[in-house]
């Protein structure tokens, strides 16, 4: 399962590299908006006016049917102070009052989080490559904010939710892993079914099922 990611880059915002370089952000820092019943829409409205004078903007924003991606993933944005924004992507979480709602949007922002540390590969670690502002804010001091915490528990959420549902995410991102010993092993018993298969609709499934397993690892049949 996927969601749609609609791009309405910001005009204008500057293109500051991570402390790695460019496109090398290290994780992701989890926010909320602090304002009930918004949406990505009116944060992208808002955004493009007012950020100069607010001198701050996120990556992304999402409410409960959409995500807006508003800032170029590969530069910093300013959502979080000097020392996580060298580091990391920043997803916004829209907030509202409806548990229904709610619930449709934390899908898709946590989706969201664990598509970006999948895309590069970073994994799913509490306090390193997944923080939430707070974190930010109590180690790095740069900022007074302590979202999305407040928020989560609202809707009876805790941050120990927000690190399990990312994991789950990435975890289906990968897929099934099976190395090549654990495949033969696996084909093995696939062929004593094979042997013992009592029509020829039995016997052709467990031979594709086979060679499935052989593609997937790149064992020769």
């Amino acid at each position: 399962m996927s969601y749609e990611i609609r791009m309405q880059l910001i005009d204008g915002l500057p293109k500051l590299p991570y402390r790695k370089g460019v496109g090398n952000y290290e994780g992701v820092v989890a926010h909320a908006t602090a304002v009930m019943n918004d949406s990505d829409e009116n944060q992208l409205r808002y955004f493009v006016k007012n950020w100069k004078d607010r001198q701050a903007f996120a990556h992304f924003f999402n409410d409960h049917d959409s995500i807006t991606n508003m800032s170029d993933t590969r530069y910093r944005a300013w959502a979080a102070g000097y020392t996580a924004n060298q580091r990391f992507v920043h997803c916004e979480l829209c907030q509202s009052t409806d548990r229904n709602r709610f619930e449709e949007a934390y899908k898709r922002w946590t989706w969201l989080m664990a598509k970006l540390l999948y895309d590069k590969k970073l994994g799913v670690k509490d306090g390193v490559t997944l923080v939430s502002h707070k974190f930010c804010s109590d180690t790095w001091k740069d900022t007074t904010h302590q979202d999305p915490m407040e928020y989560l528990k609202f809707h009876g959420k805790k941050w120990d939710d927000v690190v399990y549902d990312v994991t789950l995410w990435y975890q289906k991102m990968e897929g099934l892993k099976v190395d090549k010993d654990d495949a033969g092993k696996i084909i093995r018993y696939l062929q004593e079914a094979y042997a013992s298969a009592k029509t020829v609709q039995e016997k052709a499934e467990i031979h594709r099922l086979a060679n499935v397993l052989r593609k997937a690892v790149g064992i020769n049949e």
